[in-house]
């Protein structure tokens, strides 16, 4: 219980020893472990068998493991390094020990058979990794054929305390694709630690992990390739699209024919190829061998999908938005104070559900939105709070990116949507070029070309994205307590934490105890009746039942009882008269029934029938769709909506999804949500 509120609290190991000590105290006697040693003995971090890789602080050369009978080494330039006071090494953890450790679990080794069992998967539909092409080579092929084999996706990002903080932490994230999507994020292990005011030498920091991987016999990764900088000539790691010179800068203008796709073999020549060429352009993109290449069946073209986090929501999304709001020549420009005002005023009027956990925040804020603010503002927002100011062919232009990231986003994609989203990107791209000229062609425009293939290989974008290890940093960056020895610091605490997985099947562990160290990170219910698949919370009312409601139950009533909030699959539902008395942020009462109606809940009710039968009814007020505008005629996931009269009475189980309801001066507008952006996915 101890360490799950370490973990919960990020507490320091002095904090949970002084923790221990309280309690032994309490007690008079020694009950628990209650010294920083002891602890350690039932939560090993086996750091002991951590590798620490030094290197030279002048000029990045490898200088070998630690090891204890050196003191002092000198590199090569002549710099001199005291080995027991620097801080210019990386830790290599080690994988396979990490991986025994988790499938000590029993129900966690279980889990891995799941994708073999799943009742949805069919040929022509794409609903998670294991239905991408490329991952289902490797199944053909027998190298994951077998619920004993697994692959993993791999991701290395920076990650700062602080914007102005000097110090940069680089971890080596991975993530086992195997296990049940729910379970894959709150099961990530790290293979490496880089800390340092510089960023890594890929080629030096990766090459103890891609030995390790050899070891193996790993497939199915996200890499950080040695290709060149997005500035250079073919910048591209997908295909051989050209950059060209605009104002200084490189650009990525469409081009009369479609460039040839890069290919393993292709990228894997050039690598060696770049080590005799000394001009750029024969050089095609690749500055030198990277030491990815020497992965066993890891393809370094299908196996680095373009990542959408980066390159649509932080690249594309906040470039048109800052183009738009800044752009005071273009005839786009809707920046000025009496449209950003009406633009604001529609936005922060907005009250999504509790599954988007980032609200609407002021435009005025855009270079302080995160990630998850600029999905919101792509797939519901902005189309509504841009209809009828920005001119009609730029959005109506914009629609198309929207129409087609709510595709890719989508829990089950079929070939033919997938077909639909990547002519609809093209049409995209092409026609950003049209109106906004050939300088606004970056990169990230380019890389929406290469979206549809990425879901094609790997499934939806959402089993792909990096979010997960976005919020593995920050959990890595609360771990630091000490400007000394950062690296081991971090280390060995998130190692030992690692074990409280396993620690309830290797002691006997109550369920009291169990329930409260699971409780720990989830929010605590007051009122509430827990039912076999679905939980009403708050105070239980006893209600009278209205002629027309008892008309739409059309079932004889001995008792019904009233609540006001529900949760049903971990998502919170809420009836409109609560979400209008208490709610100032959020509205949980506009839903998508598994029928595809619309409603807005008004009452939730458990009633017992004559026969003695006792059932949770939701009654939902009818809401009635509207033509669109043409403006919004492309898009399926936004819909201009009216609430009528008629009441519909359905069941916990006809819940599909909350809705993000949308109230502007001229229409309402409903937005239901793809599975990619439900929650942090």
């Amino acid at each position: 219980m101890i360490m799950s509120i370490g973990l919960r609290h990020t507490l320091p190991w002095t904090a949970l020893v002084d923790i221990c000590q309280a309690i032994n105290i309490l007690y008079n006697r020694r009950i628990i472990p209650d010294t920083k040693y002891l602890l350690q003995k039932f939560f090993p971090s086996h750091i002991d068998k951590a590798t620490y890789h030094l290197y030279c602080q002048e000029c990045r050369e490898y200088l070998g493991e630690r090891r204890p009978d050196i003191q002092e080494i000198e590199c090569v330039c002549g710099y001199k390094l005291i080995v027991n006071k620097i801080d210019s090494y990386f830790i290599e953890f080690d994988m396979a020990e990490q991986l025994r450790t988790l499938f000590k679990n029993n129900s966690l080794a279980e889990s891995l058979k799941s994708r073999f069992n799943r009742e949805e998967a069919d040929d022509n539909t794409l609903r998670d990794i294991f239905d991408g092409v490329t991952y289902k080579k490797y199944v053909s092929s027998g190298l994951l054929d077998d619920w004993r084999n697994i692959s993993c996706t791999f991701n290395t990002d920076g990650c700062k305390h602080a914007k102005s903080s000097k110090l940069a932490v680089w971890p080596i994230y991975f993530r086992i694709n195997e296990l049940p999507e729910k379970m894959r994020g709150k099961h990530i292990l790290m293979a490496g630690l880089w800390v340092d005011k510089t960023e890594p030498d890929m080629n030096l920091f990766l090459k103890p992990f891609v030995d390790q991987c050899n070891s193996l016999t790993s497939k199915g990764f996200n890499w950080v390739l040695n290709g060149e900088k997005i500035t250079r000539y073919f910048g591209c790691t997908l295909c051989y699209h050209p950059a060209r010179l605009v104002m200084n800068t490189r650009k990525y203008p469409i081009l009369d024919s479609v460039p040839h796709p890069r290919t393993d073999e292709s990228i894997k020549k050039e690598m060696i190829e770049s080590l005799t060429r000394s001009n750029e352009d024969e050089k095609r993109g690749v500055l030198k061998p990277s030491v990815l290449m020497n992965i066993k069946n890891f393809d370094l073209v299908a196996g680095m999908p373009p990542d959408y986090m980066h390159s649509c929501l932080l690249g594309v999304t906040r470039q048109f938005t800052e183009m738009i709001l800044t752009g005071t020549k273009g005839k786009y420009y809707v920046g000025s104070p009496a449209k950003m005002s009406l633009i604001n005023e529609r936005l922060l009027n907005i009250k999504p559900p509790s599954v988007i956990h980032r609200k609407p925040r002021s435009l005025k804020e855009f270079k302080l939105w995160k990630a998850t603010e600029w999905r919101s503002w792509l797939l519901f927002y902005s189309l509504p709070c841009l209809e009828g100011i920005l001119p009609h062919k730029y959005i109506k232009h914009w629609s198309l990116l929207v129409s087609a990231m709510e595709i890719l986003l989508k829990a089950a994609i079929t070939r033919n949507e997938l077909q639909d989203a990547r002519e609809v990107l093209v049409k995209f791209v092409e026609k950003y070029q049209k109106l906004y000229g050939v300088y606004e062609m970056k990169y990230n425009i380019h890389l929406l070309l290469h979206l549809s293939d990425s879901v094609q290989n790997w499934g939806p974008l959402w089993t792909q994205n990096t979010f997960d290890f976005e919020n593995q940093n920050r959990i890595l960056l609360q771990f630091k307590h000490s400007s000394r020895r950062i690296a081991t610091q971090i280390a060995n605490r998130i190692l030992s934490f690692q074990n409280l997985n396993v620690f309830s099947e290797s002691v006997h562990v109550s369920l009291r105890v169990q329930s409260f160290c699971q409780s720990l990170h989830k929010k605590q219910l007051r009122w509430y009746c827990r039912l076999d698949d679905h939980v009403l919370v708050g105070n239980r009312k006893s209600y009278i039942l209205t002629d027309e409601e008892k008309k739409c139950l059309n079932m004889p009533i001995k008792s019904c009882d009233f609540f006001s909030r529900m949760i049903v699959n971990r998502i919170r539902y809420s009836t409109k008269a609560y979400c209008d008395q208490y709610c100032t942020k959020i509205d949980d009462s506009v839903v998508l029934l598994h029928n595809n109606q619309i409603g807005m809940i008004s009452r939730i009710l458990e009633v017992q029938a004559d026969n003695k039968d006792v059932n949770t009814i939701i009654l939902l007020s009818q809401m009635k769709l509207k033509e669109n505008s043409p403006s919004l005629s492309q898009v399926s996931h936004i819909n201009q909506c009216e609430l009528t009269d008629r009441l519909i009475a359905c069941t916990p189980k006809d819940l599909n999804h909350p809705c993000v309801s949308i109230p502007t001066e001229k229409a309402h507008y409903v937005a239901t949500i793809p599975r990619g952006a439900l929650m942090d996915s």
